[in-house]
């Protein structure tokens, strides 16, 4: 008899819940949630401000320096 072929739908279901599990335990942790959010703080201000008013926004976040 085919385990692995009688097995097949359950291994499938498996692989995506397992995945959808351990991104959603790594989206609820709040180091995760403040390194994400810093990082879009940084991309709108790069995007968003011009380049005299985002080194005074940036240098207050901490970043020693602007990269074009």
């Amino acid at each position: 008899m085919n385990y692995l072929g009688t097995l097949q739908p359950l291994l499938d279901t498996m692989k995506w819940l397992i995945q959808a599990t351990l991104l959603i335990g790594l989206l609820k942790k709040s180091c995760f949630k403040g390194w994400l959010g810093e990082r879009l703080a940084r991309v709108f201000a790069h995007y968003r401000l011009d380049r005299q008013s985002g080194a005074k926004i940036l240098g207050l976040l901490g970043v020693s320096q602007v990269h074009n």
